[in-house]
């Protein structure tokens, strides 16, 4: 007696099985003796952007500059020039790349004593200065200052030794080789009288 119901148990099984749906390969078994192809699967491939490296070109001297040409101890210089008070204020603020220009040229009222300093300047320079007659007052190097140093290390100023009319900026090094007696000659028209000193 125990074997048909053994029997019968086996073939229940088998029947329950081959009713079930295969859950590996997601196909339905219909009949028992048929054999299981899975179900084609659909893939879904996300292409992400691209991306792109965007390097911001150097940040030359503004165009709202005037643009004249000097000569320093006989060289010629292409310089950016700074005539009013925004100007001299603004000087190479933020600028990190002089060319084409060789630097900038501040020109002021009078004769005094004047000083620069390097408050949000970039790189590093050297300064001329000189007399209304075009003749070398001192030079000096500057070293960059940004409002992040502030307040533990403030801007250092960088005075004439004596009263100067100019003084020219170029990047460092650059007066290196600058003798006492150089003299400044401003070719054009600063001043609407078209006087070169």
């Amino acid at each position: 007696m125990r074997r048909p119901f053994l029997g019968l148990a086996l073939t229940f099984l088998l029947a329950l099985a081959a009713c079930s749906s295969d859950s590996t390969t997601g196909s339905t078994v219909d009949d028992p003796g048929s054999s299981s192809v899975p179900e084609p699967t659909t893939t879904t491939t996300i292409l992400l952007p691209e991306t792109t490296t965007t390097v911001a070109p150097p940040v030359g001297v503004s165009t709202d500059f005037s643009r004249a040409v000097i000569e320093i101890d006989g060289i010629p210089y292409n310089v950016a020039v700074a005539d009013t008070p925004d100007e001299l204020l603004r000087g190479l603020m933020w600028v990190e790349d002089l060319s084409p220009l060789d630097g900038m040229l501040f020109v002021y009222e009078s004769e005094r004593l004047i000083s620069h300093w390097m408050k949000n300047t970039l790189i590093p320079l050297d300064i001329a200065f000189f007399d209304s007659e075009g003749r070398l007052v001192s030079k000096t190097t500057m070293v960059p200052c940004l409002d992040e140093d502030f307040p533990d290390n403030p801007c250092t100023s960088y005075p004439a030794d004596g009263p100067a009319a100019f003084s020219v900026e170029v990047p460092v090094g650059g007066f290196d080789d600058l003798p006492d007696d150089a003299r400044l000659v401003i070719f054009g028209d600063l001043d609407g009288s078209g006087k070169e000193i």
